[in-house]
C-alpha cells in the first residue's frame, strides 16, 4: 500500500491521506501523514475530509430514494418539484436530465454573483440551454444541486433534513456531515491549496450536501460504499435506491453514466479511466451520449468511480461490486491529479482482484 501512497504524496506535497479498503469481507484503513501541519495531529480512520464532488453520490441516492418511495419520477420536469423554477426551462428538462448532466449546457459552477439559494433559483429561472437537451453531457454542479433540490422538496424536506437525516441517518452512516458539529471539529482536517495556505470550505449553496458539500471520514465512507457492495441487508427502499444510481442511464464515449456514478467494464485499461474518463475534456466539455432505452443496472464486471475536490481537499473512490472491493482515498491537499489518483487505485485494484475468489 505505501509504495501506491507514498511517492504521490511526496510529489504533490500532501500533509496527509486516508485510504480505506473493502475486500472480501474485510475491511482495512491505512492512514499516512498529519491532518493539520499546525500541530501534526495524526490522520486517521476518523478523521473528517472534505469529500467535494464524491457527495454526488449521495445526493443521487437521495434522488433514488425518493424514486423508489413513489414521490420523484425521472421523466417530470425539474419545475414540478421545484416550484420557484415553474414558467422556466425547466418546464421542459427532466429530473433524469439533470441527474445526468444533460440539460442542455449547465455550467460547471454557479455564477461568482450567486451567493445563496435565493439568487441560485433567480439565475436558474432566467437560465436558458445552449444545447439540446438529453444529448451531451457536461459536467455541472448546478445540475446535481438541482437533483438534489428536487428529491428533497418531493420528500418535503429541507436540503440539508433530508441529506443529513433522511439519507445519511437511514443508511447508519458513520462520521458524515454537510454540517461538522462542534464536538466533530476536532476530527476536520485542515485542507491545503496548490500553493500550501490553509483552506476549508464554507459554502451552503444550494443543496450543497447533495453536490459537493459533504465531510466525512474513511469510516463514514466507506459505510457508504459497502452499501453500494451489497445493499441486500438494507431495507427494500433503500435496496432500490442503490439498484437506481447504480444504473447506467447515457452512454458516453468512455463509459456510462449513472446517477452519481461513472460505470465502467472491468476489466478496464489505464488509459481508458485516465486519459479520457477522468479526462479534463470529461469534466470541462461537452460529450454526445445517447439515452440508454433499456436502462439495467450495472453488471458483476462493471466498476464504479467518482473523483471529488475542493479548495483544500482532493478524494476518490471506486468499487467493483462483482469483486465484493472498494476503495476510498482521501487527502487534505487541492489539485492532486486525477490521473494519479486513478492510476494509484487502479494499481490497488488489480492486486486485490488477482486475489479475489472468481465466481
Amino acid at each position: 500500500m505505501a509504495a501506491a501512497i507514498r511517492p504521490t504524496m511526496a510529489q504533490y506535497r500532501i500533509p496527509g491521506m486516508a485510504v480505506a479498503i473493502h475486500a472480501h469481507g474485510q475491511r482495512y484503513y491505512f492512514n499516512y501523514g498529519v491532518a493539520s501541519k499546525a500541530d501534526n495531529q495524526p490522520v486517521t480512520a476518523e478523521t473528517l475530509f472534505e469529500i467535494g464532488s464524491v457527495s454526488k453520490l449521495y445526493g443521487a441516492t437521495l434522488a433514488g430514494y425518493a424514486i423508489a418511495s413513489g414521490k420523484l419520477s425521472l421523466d417530470t420536469p425539474v419545475s414540478r418539484n421545484i416550484p420557484a423554477l415553474a414558467g422556466s426551462a425547466f418546464d421542459h428538462i427532466s429530473v433524469l436530465q439533470v441527474g445526468g448532466y444533460t440539460s442542455g449546457g449547465l455550467p460547471m459552477q454557479f455564477p461568482a454573483a450567486v451567493t445563496d439559494d435565493a439568487s441560485a433559483l433567480r439565475w436558474l429561472q432566467d437560465w436558458i440551454p445552449t444545447l439540446p437537451t438529453g444529448r451531451y453531457r457536461v459536467y455541472s454542479n448546478p445540475s446535481i444541486a438541482l437533483l438534489g433540490f428536487a428529491a428533497a422538496g418531493s420528500l418535503g424536506e429541507p436540503c440539508t433534513q433530508a441529506i443529513e437525516h433522511t439519507l445519511i441517518s437511514g443508511l447508519k452512516l458513520r462520521q458524515t456531515w454537510a454540517n461538522v458539529p462542534e464536538s466533530q471539529r476536532p476530527n476536520y482536517a485542515q485542507g491545503y491549496r496548490e500553493d500550501d495556505t490553509a483552506t476549508r470550505s464554507d459554502t451552503d449553496l444550494m443543496c450543497v450536501g447533495a453536490w459537493g458539500g459533504l465531510r466525512a471520514s474513511t469510516t463514514g465512507l466507506m459505510d457508504f460504499l459497502e452499501a453500494n457492495l451489497d445493499p441486500s441487508n438494507l431495507p427494500p427502499t433503500w435496496q432500490r435506491a442503490i439498484e437506481l444510481t447504480q444504473t447506467g442511464r447515457y452512454r458516453t464515449p468512455r463509459y456510462l453514466q449513472g446517477l452519481g456514478w461513472e460505470i465502467y467494464p472491468w476489466p478496464v485499461t489505464q488509459a481508458r479511466m485516465v486519459e479520457s474518463g477522468n479526462s479534463p475534456a470529461m469534466s470541462g466539455q461537452e460529450n454526445p451520449v445517447s439515452l440508454i432505452e433499456r436502462p439495467e443496472i450495472a453488471n458483476h464486471d462493471s466498476l464504479l468511480n467518482k473523483t471529488g475536490s475542493t479548495s483544500g481537499f482532493s478524494s476518490y473512490v471506486v468499487a467493483l461490486p462483482g469483486r465484493d472491493i472498494a476503495i476510498v482515498m482521501l487527502a487534505n491537499k487541492a489539485n492532486w491529479p486525477r490521473k494519479e489518483r486513478v492510476k494509484a487505485a487502479l494499481a490497488i485494484l488489480r492486486a486485490l482482484d488477482a486475489t479475489a475468489p472468481k465466481p
